[in-house]
């Protein structure tokens, strides 16, 4: 573990000399899935423009350690439906397997990080040994720098940065031996997805726009029949005068 943590801090020197001037890949779509209990497993794709990168790391029971999480709090002691959580999470990418615009494999390092605002839990019904599962939904907005290696020489070829939003949704459990989270999953859009108070405030606007001109058009026919009325009057005084 400390030594992966060494491998880590020079990794993140070299990417953050590399990268300082690169304009970063704004991702379209694709996403990162990661399974923290069972068979531990780290999946990826970044799908952005001329930039495909598709890989996944691994966790075994050992010191074996392929990438750490952190996990943002507030986490949940207890699952209770409507319970604000963090989906927001770190993620250190000591190695992966991937390939980059379907070329040969390469080991892909670096560092992943996650934001999103607080959401509620959704709780489905307990079982008939009382254990349930707990899912909470969110949009969340995504930076992350990673380094290229060749497998097999372990040379740096290229640093990639990445900016992007989406959806992310994490699951957690409650059984015989307590709560935790079991799996965080994050999807990317290329379209941002609007807050519900920003969805609000639109539509708000669209009702006030549509009141405003119902009401001008409304008018209209009354100010002009007024213009009318004054335009004859003066025909009239004109007529008697001559």
């Amino acid at each position: 573990m400390r030594q992966g943590c060494v491998v880590l801090s020079l990794l993140t020197g070299l990417l953050c000399n590399g990268t300082a001037d690169a304009d970063p890949v704004k991702l379209s779509s694709g996403g990162v899935g990661v399974q923290l209990f069972g068979d531990a497993n780290l999946r990826f794709q970044f799908v952005g423009p001329n930039v495909n990168l598709v890989g996944q790391s691994f966790n075994d029971e050992g010191e074996n350690r392929q990438y750490l999480v952190t996990v943002h709090a507030p986490q949940p002691e207890r699952l209770t439906p409507g319970q604000l959580v963090s989906i927001s999470t770190d993620v250190q990418l000591l190695h992966s397997f991937a390939t980059l615009d379907r070329g040969p494999f390469v080991d892909v390092k670096g560092t992943l990080h996650f934001h999103s605002r607080l959401a509620p839990l959704g709780c489905g019904t307990p079982d008939e040994f009382g254990d349930f599962s707990c899912t909470v939904r969110a949009p969340f907005t995504f930076t992350g720098d990673v380094g290229v290696f060749d497998v097999e020489s372990g040379d740096f070829l290229s640093p990639l940065r990445f900016v992007g939003q989406g959806i992310g949704s994490s699951t957690y459990f409650n059984g015989i031996h307590g709560n935790g989270v079991d799996s965080f999953s994050y999807t990317f859009s290329a379209v941002a997805t609007p807050e519900p108070p920003a969805v609000f405030l639109v539509g708000s606007g669209l009702v006030l726009l549509w009141r405003h001109r119902s009401i001008s058009t409304r008018r209209r026919p009354f100010a002009d029949r007024s213009a009318y009325r004054d335009r004859e009057g003066r025909e009239q005084r004109r007529s008697t005068a001559g």
